[in-house]
């Protein structure tokens, strides 16, 4: 089957517009509510950054958090197999650069990364546990 030019346009784009533009008119509450949550994850973001550095023995400004932060994040779009090595290296870097200690941000990341991998294994766990009770209360009730 041959595709027209015509057949790719970009008709969805004022679609998309007009969603986003009922979006922002009709649910106020709902884009304040979300833009609240962002809000918070983003200062309980900040505040376990923090406690992680302090309880390494380092004493951050708010800037140099915010800087660490967003180095994080961008090196998170770093197309790899999970980040191995970008995320831990681009820290060493910045730690090195801001506080003469590369040891310090790649111990801080590699506790991170262990945190998340932890958290991420036990929903697994959750997940493989329920949907096994699922999958045999399933079965039960195709017997019957």
């Amino acid at each position: 089957m041959v595709y027209s030019r015509a057949r790719f346009s970009f008709r969805a784009k004022p679609d998309i517009e007009l969603k986003m533009y009922d979006f922002f008119k009709y649910r106020k509450k709902t884009f304040l509510l979300s833009f609240f949550f962002y809000v918070v994850t983003g200062i309980f973001f900040i505040i376990q950054f923090k406690f992680l550095l302090l309880s390494i023995g380092i004493s951050a400004s708010i800037f140099q958090l915010i800087l660490i932060i967003n180095v994080w994040g961008l090196m998170n779009f770093v197309p790899s197999p999970g980040s191995v090595g970008f995320l831990e290296a681009s820290q060493f870097g910045l730690f090195h650069v801001l506080m003469g200690s590369g040891a310090t941000g790649l111990a801080m990341t590699l506790i991170l990364r262990i945190a998340y991998l932890s958290t991420t294994c036990l929903g697994f766990l959750f997940l493989s546990h329920f949907s096994m009770k699922q999958i045999k209360e399933d079965k039960k009730s195709k017997k019957r």
